[in-house]
């Protein structure tokens, strides 16, 4: 599953507000994947990284 060119590892779109896990590159591109979101009128509420290997991993909460 994929969102904006970015991977994702899980979602749980029944909660609400909405946890997802996935990975990218580095810490840019995530920037810039919030950023394309909160343009949408997505609001991300809080988000967490953890470097593994050559890609970093995040968390994210996010409100709809």
């Amino acid at each position: 599953r994929e969102a904006r060119g970015v991977p994702l590892a899980e979602v749980d779109e029944q909660r609400k507000p909405c946890p997802l896990r996935g990975q990218v590159p580095d810490e840019r591109a995530l920037q810039d994947w919030l950023q394309a979101l909160r343009t949408e009128g997505v609001q991300p509420l809080q988000w967490g990284l953890e470097q593994d290997g050559k890609v970093l991993r995040f968390d994210l909460v996010m409100q709809p």
